[in-house]
C-alpha cells in the first residue's frame, strides 16, 4: 500500500511548493500514481489544490511528489491533505 511519510511546504510568500514523500510498503511495484494536494484554512475550507503524477514506485521504496502553485496564497495554510489514487493501466 502507498502512504504519505512526510510533507514540507515552502515558499508560501512567493510561489508555494509542497514536497511529499510517498512510501510503497507493498511487495509489488505500483504504477500510475495520481496525487492531489488539498490545502485548507483554519476553518477547514479548502482554498488551493494541485495535482501531480508518479509513473512508478518500486516495492519498499519512497518517491518524492512535488506540487507547485504560481503565486502566493492569500491566507495561511493550516491543513494539508494528499489524496493518493492508483489508476488502472
Amino acid at each position: 500500500s502507498l502512504s504519505i511519510k512526510a510533507t514540507s511546504l515552502s515558499r508560501e510568500e512567493t510561489s508555494p511548493r509542497l514536497e511529499t514523500v510517498i512510501k510503497n510498503s507493498s511487495l509489488e511495484n505500483v504504477a500510475n500514481v495520481d496525487l492531489t494536494a488539498l490545502l485548507s484554512d483554519s476553518s477547514g475550507n479548502i482554498f488551493a489544490a494541485s495535482k501531480t503524477f508518479i509513473d512508478s514506485i518500486s516495492d519498499g521504496q519512497e518517491s518524492i511528489a512535488t506540487f507547485t502553485w504560481p503565486k502566493a496564497f492569500g491566507q495561511r495554510v493550516v491543513g494539508i491533505k494528499v489524496l493518493i489514487r492508483v489508476l488502472p493501466e
